[in-house]
Order: C-alpha cells, then sequence, then structure tokens
C-alpha cells in the first residue's frame, strides 16, 4: 500500500485491510452526558444471525426482433447488466433495456448483479 498514489483525503492504515481511516468528531460528550436524564450502561450479545433476500435471484429476458434486448431482473444495478450484455453477447447498451422492481438497501446481499 505504501506504495500507492494517494490524494490527500485518504488515510490507509498500514499492515491492514483498512484502505481509509476517517474520524468524524461531533458534539461535546462530556456535555452530553451530563445533560441526560438517564444513562443506561451494559454488555449486549444477540445470537448469530444472516440476513436474506426476499426475492429471488431470476431474471426474465426477451429478444425483440428489432434487436432490442429486455430484461427484467431483480438487480440494484441495471447498468453493469447492460455492460455484460454487450460483454458477453456483443449487443450495444443502448439496445438493451433493464427493467428493475422498487429495491431498498443491498446490506451486503445480492449486492453485485
Amino acid at each position: 500500500m505504501a506504495s500507492y498514489q494517494k490524494t490527500n483525503e485518504v488515510y490507509p492504515v498500514p499492515g491492514t485491510n483498512i484502505g481509509n481511516h476517517l474520524k468524524i468528531r461531533k458534539g461535546d460528550m462530556q456535555a452530553g452526558w451530563a445533560l441526560s436524564e438517564v444513562t443506561v450502561e451494559g454488555s449486549y450479545a444477540f445470537n448469530t444471525s444472516d440476513h436474506c433476500a426476499m426475492e429471488p435471484r431470476c431474471a426474465i429476458v426477451e429478444a425483440k426482433p428489432d434487436g432490442t434486448v429486455e430484461i427484467e431482473t431483480s438487480t440494484q444495478d441495471p447498468f453493469t447488466m447492460k455492460r455484460f450484455f454487450q460483454l458477453f453477447f456483443g449487443i450495444d447498451q443502448s439496445k438493451v433495456i433493464v427493467r428493475v422492481s422498487l429495491v431498498g438497501g443491498v446490506f451486503g446481499g445480492k449486492g453485485s448483479p
């Protein structure tokens, strides 16, 4: 990492996989504690869990007679789908129409197309 070109706003941590370390400090913690009516302290643990997607990994693709390709899929990155169709099938991105349903945050799952 030491040989990488960096901007002045990037602070990697040598010897780790941390690419940028940024500290954010806002407000006065001591004043906040002093003004609090109630302070709760404790140690909490939860059972191990994992998230799962609520929809399947699937796509419906239709090749039209005029050369356009329509894709309906649950991806969160329709532009990558267009690039993949150009890369794998040689279809110009302007001919690829990707329709996606309303989607929320990925939270790590199904983040890649």
